[in-house]
């Protein structure tokens, strides 16, 4: 009996939980990267181009940017950050 009500009193936490964070990721999927990211290429300037682009630095600029900025913004969540 107390699982049930337990269940039915976290319905809408959970819901709201679940809603914002598919709202949240859908809005960032919204953000467009920028436009040097995609007209980088490195590979015709010189050596230090030539093996820029062959560890895929624009991929890994991209990654390294994107986790900055998701730590950035879950720091700011008052009981996750601390």
């Amino acid at each position: 009996m107390w699982e049930t009500l337990t269940d039915i009193l976290l319905y809408i936490p959970r819901q709201t939980y679940y809603y914002f964070t598919q709202g949240l990721a859908h809005l960032i999927g919204l953000i467009p990267p920028p436009d040097f990211l995609n007209s980088m290429n490195l590979s015709g300037l010189t050596s230090a181009g030539y093996f820029l682009d062959a560890v895929s630095f624009t991929y890994g600029f991209t990654l390294v940017t994107s986790a900055l900025i998701a730590r950035f913004l879950l720091r700011r969540i008052p009981f996750i950050g601390g």
